[in-house]
């Protein structure tokens, strides 16, 4: 590692330590948010937020995208991976691996960057590969150990998308899901 790689390194590390930065990009790794819905999250003013979000976007660990009036920050996983792979210890033999499974998450991120906005789903994807993406963002919110009943599901679907009884179905025909009896099990 050269002395420019080092100085670069120092630079995120100063930005990332900050336990509020940190919060911030815990939430953004789950999809894109505004200023509003991180400072409504994390019980802190929009101003504190912007900030915190510059000092972010100074280092490339987050990107906008305006929509309208608003602005909404991303996690810019592509450099938090290129960072990472700075500290990664993992033998030469192995690292494909490792390669393979960051650019599915890669992919992963730009689909659900695509279809959620604001922790809400702006239209059921038609192609399978993407639907199944977010089918299982949906379901990782669940609670494998809890069982639900079809009214608990609706609402549970109803605050990511209008067509609740849709992704309900999908989910369950995608065997991510179980239905016997009206109560729904995740797998």
């Amino acid at each position: 590692m050269d002395n420019e790689e080092i100085a670069e390194m120092v630079r995120v590390l100063k930005a990332l330590a900050d336990a509020t930065r940190l919060k911030i990009l815990g939430l953004l790794t789950e999809c894109e948010l505004s200023v509003g819905a991180i400072a409504q999250a994390l019980k802190l003013t929009e101003p504190t937020i912007s900030h915190h979000l510059a000092r972010l976007a100074e280092v490339e660990l987050v990107t906008m995208t305006k929509l309208g009036n608003t602005r909404a920050y991303a996690l810019n996983a592509p450099n938090l991976h290129k960072f990472q792979k700075h500290f990664d210890l993992t033998p030469p033999e192995e690292q494909a691996a490792v390669d393979v499974l960051a650019e599915v998450d890669a992919e992963t991120q730009r689909i659900l960057k695509s279809f959620i906005v604001g922790g809400r789903l702006i239209k059921i994807p038609e192609m399978r590969k993407k639907r199944r993406v977010i089918l299982h963002w949906l379901v990782d919110q669940l609670d494998p150990a809890s069982e639900y009943s079809e009214k608990e599901i609706n609402a549970f679907l109803k605050q990511f998308h209008e067509d609740f009884a849709t992704l309900r179905r999908e989910l369950v025909d995608n065997l991510l899901m179980t239905r016997q009896n009206s109560i729904y099990r995740r797998l």
